[in-house]
Formats: C-alpha cells, structure tokens, sequence
C-alpha cells in the first residue's frame, strides 16, 4: 500500500520556486510509488488570491492534488495555534490519514510539531535557511522601540526552530552547513539535499542554443551573460548590472541577458543603460533552458553573510545543467565545492573582473552539463527522499 504524504508549506503558491521545489518534486514523489498531496496556507489576503490564480493555470499541468486555504501571516504572535487549528479542521474534512507531513521551512514544521497533538503521523522539517539570519538582515533597527521588536520576533524564531527540531521525526537541510549550524542538536535521521533542478528541463543542447541565439539577434562574437531569477535583494541584481556595465564598457560585444517575473523593477535599474545592450523577458520554467543556451555566462553574485554561507540556490543547479560557466563569489561555500567539482565558476565582482570571458566551446558545455546530472539534478535528489521517506523512525 502507498505512503500517504501530506506536502505543506505557507508561502502561497505564485512563485515559480514552488514549482521547481514542490511541485516537480511532489510530482516525481508520486511517481516513485508514493501518495502525496500539496496543501498550502498563505497568510495574506493577496498571497492567497494570486495563489488562487495560479492554481487555476497549474492544476492541469501537474496531476497531484493541490489545495489552498487561507491561513494567518506567520508574523502575528500566537498565529501558530490559529494556523493549527485551519491544518486540522482541513485534515479532518477531507478524512484521510496521513503517513508523512513533509513540512517546507521552520515555520511549517513548528505548526504541525503543534498538530501531533491531536493526530498521530511522521513529521518532516524541511529546514531552507537561516531564518533568523535573513530577519536580521531585513530588519532595519534604527530607534530603541525597533530593537526591542527586532529582539523578541528573534527569540520567536529561535523558539519556532526549537519547535521544529525537537518534535519533527526526520529533518532535511539544503546544505552541510546549514546543518552544522541550525541543525547542529537534531539527533534524529536526517539527510543534506542540495536545491536541484530537473534534468529533463534543463540541459545543454547545441541546436537549441543556435536556434535561440538567432531569435535573441545575438551574433556568434557577441558574449552574453543572463541573469535569471527575481529582484530580492539578497540576489544581488544591482551588483550584477553594475559589473556587467563595466564589462560592456570594457567591451561593447558583452550582452545582457534578464529573465525575471519583475520585469518593471528591472527596468528602473536598467533605464541608464543603452537599449542596445540588454534584453529582458518573464519566462516560464520550461521557457528558462533555451535561454540559457543561448548565453555564455551566469550571474550569481552573492554577498559574504551568514544567510549565504549556509544557502543552497536553485539557480546555480539550473546554470549548471545548461553547461553554463557561473560568475561568481566565494560567499555560497555549497557552490564553492559543487564549483570545483564541476570546473564552471568565475570568481568577481564588481571590484575583481574576470581577467577575460571566454565562451566556452559546445564540448565544454555538455561536459558541465553531464557532471551536474550526477550532482544536482533532480533525478540525485530523488534518490535521496525516497530514502528519507522510506527510513523507519
């Protein structure tokens, strides 16, 4: 008989993330003999109407079943027992008793360690990141009022991990140090699963990147570099147009390439900079790998801090499978390693250019993008839960 798996998380559904960590794994997972269903309770009004919208365009496209309900901002003290109390009322009025709730985030996981009160069933905390670290990063605390605020919704995280730790069964961590760190007093089983893409969505493919570069207008001696993900300041998109812009004037064949769902964000930065010079679109998932054909370098810029050191981003998995080389930093230590191994990273910064950019030829590329089969696609990854799901606690 099949596991029956419950996949909850809090974020809403309208960012393309969900798709390529959730719902394709969600997908796969149901594939490799399991029965999971995605439930997901955003907080705000807004959240949850654009995850309404999504659903209607998506619901078709995956054969899992999805659903969303409204829950509470996960910033209001106390939301946690109001949030337990929706997941248990929807439980029970779809009468189905769960083996596995796989909890994405702290967060996730604190509400339903609350929830094994009431129903019996194995918890899974997805850990993501330093939660704490990334508040802290946002929180600006400039007046003494601030501080205080910023200290007890600090100590709320602390709590919600401990939460997280001490009830769930199982843990998973994106990365070794994330691990080391967060999940340094979980002694239960646990497994390091690094953000991967699919392999069957991403890939290097030497027609698609001639047939893209010719509908993109890119000649053989123009060297792009693309840019592939939101705006969120920890993506470092200002640092990334600023060394480009001294990479074009260095050298006026450089191009820039954007993929982004802001695109009019993207703009305002962009508004100096000659219309010769870039491209900008808002791709879908499946659309993102002829881009990145097309180009010949990535930007994935990151700043030295305690939220990057332990990060484990999607967007060099998705590089890597198209054969991408990656400009880089030193502050990912998991790309760093990963890196190495796959002999496709690029030290700089705005500070530090690339002594030159060399396009790799068609054979290098495959030889990335066959490595990182082996190290980061999704078919690694899978392997990796069906044996975290199928170890008894």
């Amino acid at each position: 008989m099949k596991k029956k798996g419950l996949f909850i998380f809090f974020d809403g559904l309208w960012s393309t993330i969900i798709d390529s960590q959730v719902l394709l794994h969600v997908q796969e997972m149901n594939k490799s003999g399991y029965d999971f269903e995605v439930l997901v309770l955003p907080g705000t009004k807004n959240e949850y109407n654009m995850s309404l919208k999504k659903l209607g365009t998506i619901k078709d496209k995956y054969d899992i079943p999805i659903t969303v309900k409204r829950g509470i901002r996960q910033t209001i003290p106390g939301g946690e027992l109001i949030n337990v109390i929706i997941l248990y009322r929807e439980i029970r009025k779809q009468g189905i008793i769960f083996d596995i709730i796989h909890a994405r985030t702290d967060y996730a996981a604190c509400v339903c360690s609350l929830l094994k009160i009431f129903i019996k069933f194995e918890l899974i905390w997805d850990c993501r990141g330093d939660a704490e670290a990334e508040f802290s990063q946002m929180f600006i605390a400039h007046t003494l009022l601030r501080r205080v605020i910023k200290f007890m919704y600090l100590q709320r995280l602390k709590w919600t991990r401990f939460c997280a730790s001490l009830f769930s069964d199982k843990a998973i961590f994106v990365s070794s140090e994330l691990k080391d760190t967060k999940g340094k007093y979980f002694n239960k089983f646990s497994q390091v699963i690094p953000c991967t893409a699919s392999d069957k969505l991403f890939r290097f493919s030497s027609d698609a990147r001639e047939q893209t570069r010719i509908q993109l207008g890119y000649t053989k001696d123009d060297i792009v570099l693309v840019y592939s993900g939101s705006i969120v300041y920890y993506q470092c998109f200002d640092e990334c147009m600023v060394l480009f812009k001294e990479l074009h004037e260095a050298n006026k064949r450089v191009k820039l390439l954007i993929l982004t769902p802001h695109v009019e964000k993207a703009l305002t930065v962009l508004r100096y900079f000659p219309e010769n010079c870039y491209q900008i679109y808002s791709a879908t998932l499946e659309q993102v790998n002829s881009y990145l054909n097309a180009a010949d370098f990535g930007f994935l810029l990151r700043k030295e801090d305690k939220v990057n050191s332990v990060a484990s981003p999607v967007k060099f998995a998705e590089y890597s499978l198209a054969g991408l080389p990656v400009l880089t930093t030193k502050a990912v230590k998991q790309v760093v390693d990963l890196g190495e191994q796959l002999n496709n990273v690029i030290y700089c910064d705005s500070a530090n250019l690339p002594d030159c950019l060399t396009i790799y030829t068609n054979e290098e590329r495959i030889a990335i993008s066959q490595k990182a089969i082996e190290l980061l696609s999704r078919k690694i990854s899978t392997i990796k839960y069906i044996g975290l799901y199928t170890n008894t606690i």
